[in-house]
């Protein structure tokens, strides 16, 4: 009999989402979000699927090394930017001694993905918790609280 914990999924469990002012560094390509009237958007930020992190009042942009993770982004217009900030995310990290560890915190990685939280980074990872790795595809599946 198979383990059934080996098939948990993750996705969008507690899922919420919030819209905030777009910081300068969120670059690339405009994702003009999905819409009844335009359910494929013509072009795809380079910027979604990365970590997010709060730059000034109301303002989000790519997460730098050590910031403190607010989520991942999930959409990027001309002025905004939202960003799942609750339930369970995915996001990319790099091998090596700064992945994310289960069951530690995790904070934004200069790469737009995540890293473990240590002593010397700036911010305490206490609101979101590494609880799975996939180290073939290096990536890290992130409880955001």
């Amino acid at each position: 009999m198979a383990n059934p914990r080996d098939t948990v999924a993750f996705t969008e469990i507690g899922y919420n989402a919030t819209t905030y002012m777009r910081e300068g560094t969120l670059t690339g390509a405009i994702d003009y979000l999905p819409s009844v009237s335009n359910p494929y958007p013509a072009a795809i930020s380079t910027s979604i699927g990365k970590c997010a992190s709060i730059v000034t009042s109301k303002t989000a942009r790519i997460g730098q090394a050590g910031d403190r993770l607010l989520g991942k982004i999930v959409g990027v217009t001309s002025d905004c930017v939202v960003v799942q900030h609750q339930g369970y995310a995915e996001f990319t990290y790099v091998a090596g001694g700064t992945a994310p560890v289960v069951g530690q915190g995790v904070v934004c990685d200069a790469a737009g993905g995540v890293k473990v939280w240590t002593a010397s980074s700036e911010y305490l990872g206490a609101h979101t918790v590494c609880v799975a790795l996939d180290t073939t595809n290096l990536i890290a599946t992130v409880l955001l609280r």
